[in-house]
């Protein structure tokens, strides 16, 4: 295998898991992650006018029975 070769096929981020910038982008992907969260809680509210919607009650209770679940409530 030759350089170009070596460069082209060799993925630095698969070579080194752990580097100096994993704990600033985990902390970056935990700041991401809660303000989605955050976000998407508000969203909803703000659609349902602060109380739950009868039809996506059903949903949940559906999915319980069925042991489904795409996501938190």
């Amino acid at each position: 295998m030759n350089r170009r070769e070596f460069i082209r096929n060799t993925s630095l981020a698969a070579e080194f898991p752990s580097n100096p910038f994993s704990a600033a982008f985990a902390k970056v992907d935990a700041a991401v992650a809660a303000k989605q969260d955050y976000e998407t809680k508000e969203v909803q509210k703000l659609f349902r006018g602060g109380r739950r919607d009868k039809r996506c009650a059903n949903s949940r209770k559906q999915r319980d029975e069925h042991g489904t679940n795409y996501g938190s409530d």
